[in-house]
């Protein structure tokens, strides 16, 4: 029979870690924290571009720079930047993929859209000065 994990020889090169539920809480956090930020974050910064022109000219070009980037060249940029034990490029992590994959739909959903349902407002009583 055997007594423990240190004894299966297929799970000899797999480093366990002690700490407990505690620690796996505080690891999950990090990503948690990261899921909580990145959507609404991206959703406004979206929504922004796709109806201020000016901020649109502005950062659509660097959206779409990190669209092509997968974010595993980003990883180690970030591990030199933050450290390897470093919190912080976990959560970067999720935030940035968040940011680029949902501010991109959104912004495009943003100029699909809005135009039609301006001019629907304005026909109900609303000015363009209005926000939307």
């Amino acid at each position: 029979m055997i007594s423990g994990w240190d004894n299966i020889p297929s799970l000899q090169f797999v480093a366990f870690q002690s700490g407990g539920i505690l620690s796996a809480l505080a690891y999950t956090s990090v990503t948690v924290t990261g899921v909580a930020i990145g959507p609404p974050l991206a959703s406004s910064f979206g929504a922004v571009m796709g109806r201020v022109d000016a901020i649109r000219d502005l950062l659509s070009f660097p959206l779409l720079l990190l669209g092509t980037v997968p974010l595993l060249v980003l990883l180690p940029f970030m591990l030199i930047w933050f450290g390897a034990s470093s919190r912080i490029v976990q959560s970067a992590l999720v935030i940035a993929f968040a940011l680029v994959t949902v501010a991109a739909v959104t912004q495009q959903a943003t100029e699909d859209i809005g135009a039609r349902y301006v001019d629907y407002a304005t026909c109900l009583g609303a000015s363009r000065a209005d926000p939307p």
